[in-house]
Order: C-alpha cells, then structure tokens, then sequence
C-alpha cells in the first residue's frame, strides 16, 4: 500500500522557504545571522500570518501596513509576496539595501525613539511591531507615541515581544539571569547595527506602557512551542495556563479614542 502524498506546504512557508536564496545580496558580515535568523524566526513569521489573515480576512491588499523595525526583511518581504502594501522603517535600512531595491520595497531610515515616524498622522490601517520593544534603549514610549499618531483613528497595532515564562523566574530564582548577557547584547550595536535585548517585559508591563502612548489593548495572547522541552524542565508543562510557557506575547491594540467609540 502506497503512503498517503505529503501535504504541500502553505503559500506563506514556501515562500520563506524560498528566501534562503537571497542571502547572497545580504553583506557577507550578517550573511550567516540573516539565515540563521530566517531559520529560528520561520514558525514566528507563518504565526503573524496567521494572526494578520484572521483579523483582516482577504482585505489585505487594501490595508496600509507600517512595519516598525524591517531589518532582517523576511517579514516585510513575505508580506509584500502576500499582497499587503507594506511601508517599512529601520534604524539602518542601508544594511539591506539590495533585498529592498529586488522586492521594491520602501523601507525608511528613522530611530523610533528620537525621531518622528516621516508619515502624516492616520496614514495607516495597520502597524506591526514585532520583536522591537525589547530591542530600545532609549525611549520606547516616544517610538509608541509615534505609532499611535500615525494610525488611523480605526486602525490596529500588533505588537510581539517575548514572553517571561515561568522557566524565566526559575532561572532567576536560582541566582540566574534571564535578560541576555549584556555585553553581548550591546556589541550588537558595533557589528549588527541595532542593539540586542534591553530588556524583557511582562504582559502587564507592555499593556501599561500602550496605555501611556494612547492605546487600548483588544486582545492577548501567547504563542510558539513550549520553552519547557527537556527533563528536566517537562513538570512546568504540568501548570494551569499552560499557554505561558510559550515564547512570543502578541497584543492587539487600537487608538483609545476608537475603543470608545466602540463601548
């Protein structure tokens, strides 16, 4: 008897998959980061998909998409393949000017703490803040601010950042950090062009700090495979909410004004 043919796999996985052979137009210096990133960030990717598919439907082509923080690209350019209308920003888009100009994507150079996003207030449906809060150094409530003023009055904003687990306050409970080293995280600046992770939040630390910058937080949720994976780990999946275990945090959130006008 003949094995069932395998399923193909999704548009969106292909493609990512499909991205792997543009490592030549990145710089020789991040080559191996940009790949090793699309390999680990795959699942992450294909979730945003998920989320942006479920609350937007087949309205995609119509929506005005901000990315918030495009470098490595393999977001913003599966977006693109998909068919959203993608404006990016990055500290330094110049480091992948190449895959921009093959994609024809615009990605603008801004530092989203001390500079204004170059973009009229309400200019966009949606904004996508992924994997970014836990990278600033400076002033994430003016970048928040910035994302708020430029979201139209019924516009959205998914922000992702990692999740604290309860593996995290273990380490911590037995002396170990879990915030990064931090002299690795601050070479990033010297060799990659950003900076690594600042520091990690916890959901009620990020809902407050949307509140500050005029947003209402819709929904919440985690995603990602459990962190708790060897044995010695394995009892944490015995917990209620088992759901915090996972490594990714996502909020939706809206302009206050509109959540009013919504209740």
């Amino acid at each position: 008897m003949s094995l069932p043919a395998p399923r193909p796999a999704p548009p969106a996985a292909r493609l990512l998959d499909a991205l792997a052979a543009d490592a030549p137009l990145v710089p020789p210096a991040l080559s191996g980061w940009w790949l090793n990133y699309l390999h680990q960030q795959r699942s992450r990717y294909l979730d945003v998909v998920a989320l942006l598919r479920a609350e937007l439907g087949e309205s995609r082509g119509e929506t005005a998409v901000l990315e918030v923080g495009s470098v490595p690209g393999h977001l913003t350019i599966l977006l693109r393949q998909l068919g959203y209308a993608v404006q990016g920003v990055d500290l330094a888009p110049e480091r992948l000017a190449a895959l921009w100009q093959k994609y024809d994507l615009p990605v603008a150079k801004v530092d989203v703490e001390s500079q204004p996003l170059p973009f009229a207030a309400g200019a966009f449906d949606l904004l996508l803040c992924n994997e970014v809060l836990e990278h600033l150094r400076v002033n994430p409530l003016y970048a928040l601010r910035e994302m708020r003023r430029v979201l139209r009055p019924g516009g959205r904003l998914l922000l992702s950042t990692p999740n604290i687990t309860p593996l995290h306050r273990l380490k911590f409970l037995l002396g170990r950090s879990y915030q990064g080293d931090p002299v690795t995280e601050f070479q990033k600046l010297e060799w990659l062009g950003h900076m690594g992770h600042i520091r990690l939040y916890e959901r009620r630390e990020v809902v407050a700090m949307l509140r500050a910058a005029g947003l209402t937080v819709t929904a919440a949720q985690t995603r990602g495979a459990y962190v708790a994976r060897s044995w010695r780990t394995w009892p944490l999946l015995l917990l209620p909410r088992r759901d915090r275990l996972r490594p990714f945090l996502y909020l939706w959130a809206v302009p206050q004004e509109a959540r009013r006008a919504l209740s």
